[in-house]
């Protein structure tokens, strides 16, 4: 506090110790102001007389520094599931640093009252990432889940955040349903309309062990767990029912197809079921012994992460008798492994991502330039030019160049987008929509829960239309919507239906 010559210093457990550095060479202490029992003081900021202390898993409190050696509580802030580590105070916003991410709260209108008014997640152990044409799920373990949707690949609009509680180690998305490999949650089913609502739970699973990967084919879902594969059926995912096991002693990776199930397994090796009976079709046991993490198709190959073992293929042209016909070192751990086209990609922990460009099917692979991520790339997908990255600090959207096809995504329009504007907003907001002439348009906007809270009427009052180019129009209608005064602040999502076509913006409403 250098206008009035006081220092405010967290000191963990030992809480904020004052000192009075009117003379620099000199510093005194002057007050202190305990941390509660086994809780920690990791950050402070000034607003005021009020100092914001960043409380660890305590949350925010705020104190009264009026008399600067004398602080005096004035209000607490919990946080839920996670740990304050900074604060800062710009202009009557609060913003916390948490493993999570960033939140926001208004400590402006009343400081006797700190209230929340959005939240940015960005966890800080993303370890997978699924997606599929317009959506993507990631999931961070204990941290849980989070769903986007892609109304444009390269910026993802974050649609929830589901803690939970549960360790999620794997997640897949159909039909409004969120399938995921829970840990010893085993399989838990949740509901999600679009994947832009906050998931409801539905349903739980038990089964042999520990769930740690899912995937669906057709009404099918697969668990790889610590025993083995289970299969259940989710005709009706409010009623899954457990169909049956393939068992193995040590399973790390798996893909499901409708004929097969591939397993890759530490001490037994490369494992094919066949689906019908769920049992041993061929094996090859002399690949045992990698550190399997991931395992994908092409053709007539399978490429298996194998962690400090880098990239193992096997020959699956008769699944009767799968063959181990090559191992190739990477430069750090290979974690993830993507597969799109001609490209192969491999998540490579410290060392990021490494691109590998299949010349010929089965080990001929030529590497390209790593890219750093800065951070440690734990999984990866890829569809077209575009590679998604969980980088356990965040997740990354990088672009292959040298990719040998279009850059624009086939199943995206370009003439179909949304904009907001101001954002954030305090009173009203601009809305803009654009789609194809003659389209049906309709516009919603939902609060982060899924709750409808407004139904826009689309054309009454838009702006004239414009030719597009390319030989469509496209319309550009303009909406203002103003909040209810029942609604507080806090973010809301817009969604704007076009045909087949579902896109979402994001708003924040600050009050």
């Amino acid at each position: 506090d250098k206008t009035r010559k006081y220092l405010y210093i967290p000191a963990e457990i030992a809480g904020i110790t004052i000192l009075d550095v009117g003379d620099p060479d000199a510093p005194t202490p002057v007050g202190t102001y305990p941390a509660p029992m086994s809780r920690s003081f990791l950050g402070v900021d000034i607003a005021g007389s009020t100092l914001y202390i960043a409380a660890s898993n305590y949350g925010v409190i705020s104190l009264d520094i009026s008399t600067p050696g004398s602080p005096v509580y004035i209000d607490r802030y919990p946080t839920s599931m996670t740990t304050v580590l900074k604060v800062a105070v710009p202009d009557g916003l609060l913003f916390l640093s948490t493993p999570e991410g960033l939140q926001v709260l208004d400590v402006g209108t009343d400081p006797e009252d700190i209230r929340f008014v959005s939240r940015e997640n960005r966890h800080s152990d993303i370890e997978y990432i699924w997606a599929s044409g317009t959506r993507m799920i990631t999931c961070a373990g204990l941290f849980g889940l989070d769903g986007f949707n892609m109304p444009e690949m390269y910026s993802p609009d974050h649609t929830f955040h589901y803690g939970g509680g549960m360790r999620i180690n794997g997640a897949f998305y159909l039909s409004d349903y969120i399938y995921t490999a829970a840990a010893n949650n085993d399989l838990t089913i949740f509901e999600s309309a679009g994947l832009y609502v906050f998931p409801s739970f539905v349903v739980e699973v038990p089964l042999g062990g520990s769930a740690l990967d899912v995937q669906l084919d057709g009404s099918l879902c697969y668990v790889l767990t610590t025993t083995g594969v289970s299969q259940v059926s989710v005709f009706d995912p409010t009623s899954p029912i457990l169909i049956e096991e393939a068992v193995s002693d040590d399973p790390k990776a798996f893909h499901a197809t409708t004929q097969y199930i591939y397993v890759c397994d530490e001490d037994e090796g490369f494992i094919v079921f066949e689906t019908l009976a769920m049992t041993r079709y061929g094996s090859d046991p002399g690949a045992a012994g990698y550190e399997y993490t991931e395992l994908l198709l092409a053709g007539d190959y399978a490429y298996a992460s194998a962690g400090d073992d880098g990239i193992v293929i096997f020959d699956i042209s008769d699944p009767s008798a799968p063959s181990e016909i090559a191992q190739i070192d990477t430069p750090d751990d290979a974690e993830g492994i993507a597969i799109y086209g001609e490209w192969l990609y491999i998540a490579a922990d410290r060392d990021g991502v490494i691109p590998y460009k299949i010349i010929a099917p089965g080990d001929s692979l030529v590497e390209y330039d790593i890219f750093d991520t800065g951070g440690r790339a734990i999984d990866v997908h890829a569809e077209q030019n575009y590679v998604f990255v969980a980088d356990r600090y965040g997740l990354l959207i990088l672009r292959n160049e040298a990719y040998g096809i279009g850059e624009s995504p086939s199943a995206r329009p370009e003439d179909i987008a949304i904009s907001a504007w101001p954002n954030p907003f305090n009173s009203a907001i601009k809305i803009r929509v654009q789609g194809v002439e003659g389209s049906r348009v309709r516009v919603e906007v939902f609060n982060i829960n899924g709750r409808t809270v407004a139904n826009l009427p689309v054309g009454a009052g838009s702006k004239p239309a414009r030719a597009g180019t390319g030989g469509s129009r496209t319309l550009p209608y303009e909406i203002t919507w103003q909040p209810d005064a029942s609604l507080g602040s806090g973010v809301y999502l817009v969604r704007a239906k076009i045909e087949d076509v579902e896109i979402t913006k994001r708003i924040v409403y600050l009050k």
